[in-house]
C-alpha cells in the first residue's frame, strides 16, 4: 500500500509511505497509515473517501508539479487530541443505562469494571375471583390471568427484577398476608386488579390497614383506577385489572417509579412524529390518552370495548390530548409515545 502524506502543506513537501503486506482491509490500512503518519510527523494524509480508496499517486501535470483531486487540509485523516472525547468531558452521567454500544467506549477508557446500582426487585400480585393460571383451561366464568406476565416483562425491560407471588381471589386476609410477605422481600409491589369501584376491589383497604394510601385515582382519561400507597418503606401500586388498561398505567405511571428506583432519570422516552388519520377530541377535565397504530408516517387511533386485549396487539403507542385542548384534526402532525 502506497500512501502520500504531507509534512508541510504550504510547501507541498511530500513523503511516500510504504507498508507491506498489501491485500489488507481498508479499515486496517487506514489505521496503519495514521500510525505511520503520527510517527513521521505528517500533517495530513491523502485519502479519497468518496470512492473508499487510498490515493497511491498524485496526478501530475505537464510541469511535473503534483496536482490532487481534493484539497490538502492540515490534520486531514489524522486524529488529534480532543478530536474524540475532550479532557474533563462528562461521557456518562449518573443514572445512565448502559447500552451495548457503550461497552467499547468504557473499554477504550480503561473502565473494565464500573459501579452500578442494584436492580430493584418488584413484587407482583394478581387479584380476582375469576382468575385462573394462564396455562390452565378456563371454565365458564373464569379468565386466564395474564397481567402478571405483562407486568413482569415490563419490569425486566425497564431493568428491574420481577418476583411473582401468584393469584389472590379477592380475599382480604390472603392479600394482607401476601403483601406483608412481599414488603419484606421487595423494593416495591404492584397489585394487578382490585383498584376499581367494585366492592370486591380491596387493594386500597388492605394497603390502608398495613400502611398509608396516598391516592385511589389519577386524573387521566379513559379513567384508569390506580391506587398508590406505602407499607413501611415499600411503595405499593394497585393497577386496574384489564390488560390494556394495565399497560397504559405501566407506561404512564409505573415507568417513572422504576426509573427513580434505578437512579436513571436521564433515560429517554421513545417518541415519533406522525400525522393523524382521524380527528381526536379532548376531555374538558382530564388529559386523554389514545392508543394509535403507526403505519409509515400515519397514526391511526385504536378504539374498542373496555377490556379487549386486541387493542394492545394493534397499537404501537399513544397520543396525549391535554385537558381542555381543542383536540387534533385529521392530517395534523402529533407526537406519539411509542411502546
Amino acid at each position: 500500500m502506497d500512501v502520500l502524506s504531507v509534512t508541510n502543506p504550504e510547501e507541498q513537501v511530500l513523503k511516500k509511505i510504504r507498508n507491506d503486506p498489501t491485500n489488507v482491509p481498508l479499515s486496517e490500512a487506514l489505521q496503519i497509515v495514521r500510525t505511520i503518519a503520527h510517527k513521521t510527523g505528517s500533517e495530513t494524509v491523502l485519502i479519497d473517501e468518496s470512492e473508499g480508496r487510498i490515493l497511491s499517486e498524485p496526478i501530475h501535470t505537464s510541469s511535473d508539479l503534483p496536482c490532487f483531486t481534493c484539497p490538502i487540509e492540515p490534520g486531514k485523516q489524522i486524529p488529534r487530541n480532543n478530536d474524540d472525547f475532550k479532557k474533563n468531558e462528562l461521557i456518562f452521567p449518573e443514572g445512565w443505562m448502559i447500552r451495548t454500544q457503550d461497552i467499547p467506549i468504557l473499554a477504550s477508557l480503561g473502565k473494565i469494571r464500573i459501579k452500578v446500582r442494584k436492580k430493584p426487585v418488584i413484587g407482583i400480585i394478581s387479584t380476582g375471583k375469576e382468575l385462573v393460571p394462564a396455562e390452565s383451561i378456563p371454565k365458564p366464568g373464569e379468565v386466564r390471568e395474564v397481567n402478571s406476565h405483562l407486568i413482569a416483562t415490563f419490569c425486566r425491560r425497564q431493568g428491574a427484577i420481577p418476583m411473582q407471588y401468584g393469584i389472590v381471589h379477592d380475599d382480604f386476609q390472603e392479600l394482607e398476608n401476601l403483601l406483608m410477605e412481599a414488603s419484606d422481600e421487595c423494593d416495591a409491589i404492584i397489585v394487578s386488579g382490585g383498584s376499581n369501584r367494585d366492592q370486591n376491589d380491596i387493594t386500597a383497604q388492605v394497603v390502608r390497614s398495613l400502611g398509608k394510601v396516598y391516592t385511589e385515582g389519577i386524573s387521566f382519561a379513559p379513567d384508569k383506577r390506580t391506587t398508590i400507597g406505602k407499607i413501611g418503606m415499600v411503595l405499593v401500586i394497585g393497577l386496574p385489572g384489564h390488560p390494556s388498561a394495565t399497560f397504559m398505567v405501566l407506561t404512564l405511571v409505573v415507568v417513572h417509579l422504576l426509573r427513580a428506583m434505578k437512579g436513571a432519570p436521564c433515560q429517554r422516552f421513545y417518541k415519533k412524529e406522525a400525522r393523524l388519520s382521524d380527528h381526536l377530541c379532548s376531555n374538558p377535565q382530564s388529559d386523554r390518552y389514545i392508543r394509535v397504530r403507526l403505519i409509515g408516517d400515519m397514526a391511526s387511533p385504536v378504539f374498542g370495548k373496555s377490556g379487549l386485549i386486541h387493542m394492545l396487539y394493534h397499537s404501537d403507542g399513544m397520543v396525549r390530548v391535554p385537558a381542555g385542548h381543542q383536540g387534533y384534526r385529521e392530517g395534523e402532525w402529533i407526537e406519539v409515545m411509542t411502546w
